[in-house]
């Protein structure tokens, strides 16, 4: 399977994000991911749903794929309903 790089958001965080999720998503299926989803961790910590107070549970609930970044995104932000 191959999935082609996406253009750039004009965020880093956003593409940090975008990376990660599909290395999350891929692992979830047994499938490898593409060599454009390593990236770097982000020079600071970053919650794309803000600090308040489900930071800590967003945290706790991070994929390994985007803690690694430095992202902190809860993985039930990935369900659908």
């Amino acid at each position: 399977m191959m999935l082609a790089a996406p253009g750039p958001t004009g965020d880093n965080r956003w593409d940090a994000l975008l990376a990660g999720a599909v290395r999350y998503r891929l692992r979830l299926i047994d499938r490898p991911a593409p060599a454009w989803t390593v990236r770097d961790p982000l020079p600071a910590w970053w919650w794309p749903g803000g600090r308040g107070a489900r930071a800590v549970l967003a945290m706790q609930r991070t994929p390994p794929e985007l803690s690694r970044l430095g992202i902190w995104f809860d993985a039930r932000n990935f369900t659908t309903a």
